[in-house]
């Protein structure tokens, strides 16, 4: 076994690593149902049109939401999205040590710089939970990427399966190509140019399952312009706007930034790692060759994205409009997860470099105890889930009792959710802000507001969304008229009204409608008679297509591992002094 796969695997990194993740996510043990701005469980997602990117809405999640609905018939999707938490800040810690050369004490200060950082503590407050999964893939796929430099047997494999990991979602699938890319493709060695074209390829095979239904949908992959500077990161510590980068924070929204950024010790912790980190880069290039002026460069590119959207918006906002994909750029903060790597390495190995220069023998194990544990005392607000703001809550017993009442109809035509807000604010959920949770609870395709209104200092701005059936469908309720005159001839034939949200229902919308549910927290109406059932969503002409692309990213993905463990399995039985062929798919 390589020496760094057992410095990994020792007992007192892994358990560093599992203690940091339990205070973060110790809340979260607790039954229930996470439901924090963008991230939302339910006990079970279905396969309706919109999850694997062949509806109405922009695939936004895909195809992660299509890999939740087949999950979720045998797991609680409450349990599955607390595992991929956790599962994500573990690998990103194990990740992290791996790669870095040195004792246990550096590992463990990599471990802890990956895993305890603002990055992650923002992340999870904004509900991120699917980009943290790619965070932790990011040291992994990293490796891989290091190894495929060195032609190392299965490398190409292992690279495929840690890549997939990260192409889930499309925010995701770019930070995985921010960050490999560059590793793969810096110049060195005889195969540069051909290791480069295998990674560029594997990653465009990857990102088919939503770069095929994007480009298909009538938004064509763009957004709304308006959404750049609502998005742009912003200063969150006394550095100003670079420096809070620097630190791994400035995300823009200020409801997911700890108290603790405001302190000036935030401030000092962030300019100690980043100039210790710079005596730590030449033992990280000696260690990883030229691989790691990939992954300086990678980090470069995501601060200066994180840059772009505050510093030259009208820019940016040109290319979100006229060029597809790059509304994904709009909230540059996600782009320093590359940093957040160089630093985690980088900087453990710059505090050992220096204590061996400077520092009496007799000192070095109280500091880097001190050192191991500073990350902690400057950022406590990550501990215990945010400083409690994020906690499980339970659906009320008529949310079942509605998913029940609609499967049972023979009436299978789609359902329009009220009021008519992107985000709700459930009394049963502490008044948190969340994405509107109807669409992945029910087993048919939903429509709820795509648009989103963003409170700033200027006051609340409006931000299109890209669904043009719920553009029609807003304009329809707008109206005033009943909701059984107008919602079906959009394939609406019933509504769903959360009565624990703000937000405005009109008691004209009802006339003519039938009720079959009417709770203290939620109502079922059906806005046509029985027997008459308006055509609800079905998956369009381009369906066969996307399905047959989802099937083969969804076996190479799964191949990858295996035949990884093959090739590595191989190599290892060929005796000294035999020559080995090849090494990478």
């Amino acid at each position: 076994m390589d020496p760094q796969d057992r410095a990994c695997r020792s007992g007192p990194v892994v358990l560093w690593v599992l203690v940091l993740v339990a205070l973060i996510l110790a809340p979260l043990v607790r039954p229930g149902y996470l439901l924090h701005a963008d991230m939302v469980s339910t006990p079970r997602q279905f396969l309706v049109p919109d999850a694997w990117g062949v509806g109405d809405a922009v695939p936004r999640a895909v195809p992660l939401d299509a890999l939740m609905a087949l999950v979720t018939t045998a797991v609680d999707g409450g349990l599955v999205v607390r595992l991929v938490l956790a599962g994500a800040l573990v690998l990103a810690g194990l990740g992290a040590a791996r790669l870095v050369p040195g004792g246990r004490p550096v590992r463990a200060g990599a471990a802890t710089l990956m895993v305890w950082n603002p990055y992650v503590a923002e992340r999870l407050l904004m509900g991120s939970w699917a980009l943290l999964l790619a965070y932790g893939a990011l040291p992994w796929a990293v490796g891989a990427a290091l190894d495929l430099r060195r032609q190392q047997p299965g490398s190409g494999w292992r690279l495929t399966g840690w890549l997939a990991l990260t192409c889930l979602t499309p925010p995701g699938a770019v930070l995985g190509a921010m960050t490999v890319l560059p590793v793969v493709s810096w110049p060195g060695g005889t195969s540069w140019l051909r290791r480069s074209a295998l990674t560029a390829g594997v990653l465009m095979l990857l990102n088919l399952p939503w770069v095929v239904p994007s480009a298909l949908h009538p938004s064509a992959g763009r957004s709304d312009a308006a959404g750049v500077e609502v998005f742009a990161a912003r200063a969150d510590s006394d550095l100003g706007l670079l420096g809070s980068l620097l630190g791994l924070g400035g995300i823009w929204n200020a409801d997911a930034v700890p108290g603790s950024r405001q302190s000036p010790v935030a401030s000092v912790f962030t300019v100690l790692v980043v100039l210790v980190a710079v005596p730590g880069l030449p033992r990280l290039r000696q260690a990883w060759g030229r691989g790691a002026d990939g992954l300086v460069a990678a980090s470069a590119v995501g601060v200066l994205v994180a840059l772009w959207g505050a510093l030259a918006p009208a820019s940016l906002a040109w290319f979100v409009e006229a060029v597809p994909g790059f509304g994904l750029l709009r909230d540059g903060h996600r782009a320093l997860a590359p940093l957040a790597l160089l630093l985690a390495c980088g900087a453990p190995l710059g505090f050992a470099t220096l204590g061996r220069r400077r520092l009496p023998r007799q000192v070095r194990p109280t500091l880097a105890v001190g050192a191991l544990l500073l990350p902690l005392v400057v950022l406590p607000d990550l501990a215990w889930g945010g400083a409690g703001r994020l906690a499980s809550a339970e659906f009320p017993d008529e949310w079942d009792e509605a998913r029940r009442i609609l499967a049972e109809q023979p009436d299978r035509s789609d359902v329009v959710s009220l009021p008519w807000q992107g985000f709700r604010r459930f009394a049963w959920n502490d008044a948190r802000s969340v994405l509107d949770p109807l669409p992945r609870y029910l087993d048919r395709t939903t429509v709820t507001s795509s648009d989103l209104v963003v409170a700033t200092d200027e006051g609340p701005v409006g931000i299109s969304g890209e669904n043009p059936r719920s553009g029609r469908v807003e304009d329809l309720l707008a109206t005033g008229r009943p909701l059984a005159d107008v919602l079906p001839g959009e394939g609406i034939g019933w509504a769903v009204v959360a009565k624990d949200t703000p937000g405005e229902v009109s008691t004209a919308w009802w006339a003519g409608a039938f009720p079959l549910l009417d709770g203290e927290h939620l109502a079922l109406y059906r806005l046509t008679p029985q027997g008459a059932e308006p055509p609800g969503s079905r998956p369009g002409p381009a369906a066969p297509a996307v399905a047959a692309v989802d099937l083969a990213v969804l076996a190479v993905a799964a191949l990858a591992p295996l035949l990884a463990w093959s090739r590595r399995r191989g190599a290892a039985k060929v005796r000294p002094g035999q020559e080995r062929k090849g090494g990478s798919p």
